[in-house]
């Protein structure tokens, strides 16, 4: 029994010591430190790039509230809206056509993406806003002529300043976002000999300009750069195919997105099915979400998982390392296949059965006391009876000693500024004191008040600086103060 608790006591050091300080392989990173999957379906319109005006808003609120709920009770999380689609509607332009600049928006229309914003969260469910989409360049489009937003910095400068600056003042640190999404599927507006489709009349219609790889990325990268000040929440692009986003190609790596994000539909299926293919073959460098997927399985499915269901479908997706799962789409009037006919019980299931799906966790890492390298005047207490209000049930109580300490092998991914969490249990009625070495330099000293019990656990908070690779951070008895309390883990974010 001995020998076991060993190699188990080994196993769980080896991999805190290895462990990233980021979000899973199956997780968004979220608002700093925590994670969330997203899971749920596109909306994506009511008024097709006309939402939140006053006139299309004030008219068709109720009827889309009532949406809403019905998307709520059928499991949907997270819902991904379009903003400006097509630009046929907005934002206003100062004319019609290329060259003509962003002057605003329609009336009330950041309000009323708050007062959507709102509503979702208070439903539980986040909004993951997309801001244009390649319509605007599509020849079929024959009522906007604003696609130069791409490549004409002057117009673009003003589409940042006056149409995008104040949705994201407004919404930037907004528990109801889940994310933002620059643009829809731009691959069909990338030129062909830059592996783009934009000739490409089979799943698309052929655009009006045929951008150059560059120009795309560089407003993708512009975009970045002036949205990132202003929000909390991660950004990324939805791009028509795994095509795009390492399968053949990776149009999107190195301008600064949080996550990617693909479509998949059948037509793409014979080249790459992510029910059967993990994530990782991608070889990507961010989680990815699957932002659209066709929304009835049994009738646009021909791969070879079953049952053809979104529960089947979903778990597979979850499974093979993907973050995120998104139907297309709960309003297409234009189909008459849509997400409201058949993502329930599926979504609903998946959350049951995974308890990351749907929800926000915290992006944290725990080492615990009794896996940690321990010196001086101590006695180990591994997942005993009588310690159950301890993590893990274990502890380490400290005695006095002048060289008593507890010492941490940690991993960051990056270097930065992290929150550190001591937990301890205090029953005493004096304080303790430690203090605190990150990579054998002294950075704080500690006070530990009692927590009224032996069996109560606290923490202390405190923020500490780690490099990127291996670090050790160390709690060392200060000078002659007193001990004689339990230490129960550290906690990392």
């Amino acid at each position: 029994m001995k020998k076991t608790w060993l190699v188990f006591t080994l196993l769980i050091t080896l991999l805190a010591s290895v462990l990233p300080l980021t979000a899973s392989a199956q997780s968004v990173a979220w608002k700093g430190n925590q994670s969330y999957y997203p899971l749920g379906t596109n909306y994506a319109w009511y008024d097709y790039g006309n939402d939140f005006s006053n006139a299309s808003f004030n008219a068709n609120w109720n009827t889309i509230k009532t949406q809403i709920d019905d998307m709520a009770a059928k499991g949907v999380k997270t819902v991904r809206w379009w903003v400006f689609a097509g630009m046929m509607s907005a934002p206003n332009f100062s004319g019609s056509g290329l060259g003509s600049t962003v002057t605003g928006l329609p009336d009330g229309w950041v309000q009323n993406m708050v007062t959507a914003t709102d509503y979702l969260h208070s439903k539980g469910m986040k909004a993951y806003y997309c801001f244009v989409a390649h319509d605007m360049d599509m020849a079929w489009n024959q009522w906007s002529n604003h696609e130069d937003i791409v490549s004409n910095t002057t117009v673009q400068n003003s589409y940042f300043n006056n149409a995008i600056k104040p949705i994201v003042q407004a919404l930037g640190n907004h528990d109801g976002i889940m994310g933002w999404d620059i643009i829809n599927e731009p691959e069909w507006m990338v030129r062909d000999e830059d592996g783009g489709g934009a000739g490409n009349t089979q799943a698309q219609p052929q655009a009006r300009t045929a951008f150059t790889l560059g120009q795309l990325r560089t407003f993708i990268k512009n975009n970045v750069d002036f949205i990132r000040p202003y929000v909390t929440q991660p950004i990324s692009v939805g791009s028509a195919s795994a095509k795009w986003v390492g399968k053949e190609y990776n149009f999107y790596s190195g301008l600064g997105l949080d996550f990617y994000d693909f479509h998949w539909y059948d037509w793409y299926t014979p080249y790459f099915d992510p029910t059967v293919t993990p994530a990782s073959s991608l070889g990507l460098d961010k989680p990815v979400i699957i932002g659209e997927i066709f929304a009835n399985p049994a009738a646009q499915y021909t791969g070879t998982t079953t049952p053809k269901n979104h529960y089947s479908i979903g778990e597979k997706i979850y499974l093979n390392g993907y973050a995120g799962y998104l139907v297309w789409t709960w309003n297409d009037q234009n189909s008459v296949q849509v997400a409201k006919d058949h993502v329930a019980p599926h979504l609903n299931n998946l959350m049951n059965q995974y308890a990351e799906m749907g929800r926000v966790t915290s992006n944290s890492i725990s080492y615990e006391a009794e896996h940690a390298t321990v010196s001086g005047s101590y006695t180990l207490h591994p997942n005993e009876a009588g310690y159950e209000a301890y993590s893990a049930r274990g502890c380490v109580s400290l005695w006095n000693a002048p060289n008593t300490a507890v010492r941490y092998g940690v991993n960051a991914t990056s270097t930065r500024n992290h929150s550190l969490q001591v937990h301890y249990a205090n029953g005493d009625s004096t304080a303790k004191v430690m203090d605190l070495y990150v990579n054998n330099t002294k950075v704080n000293t500690l006070t530990f008040n009692a927590t009224g019990s032996w069996g109560t656990v606290g923490s202390v908070n405190v923020t500490v600086g780690l490099q990127a690779g291996a670090n050790t951070i160390e709690l060392k008895r200060s000078g002659t103060h007193s001990l004689n309390f339990n230490m129960d883990k550290i906690v990392l974010q």
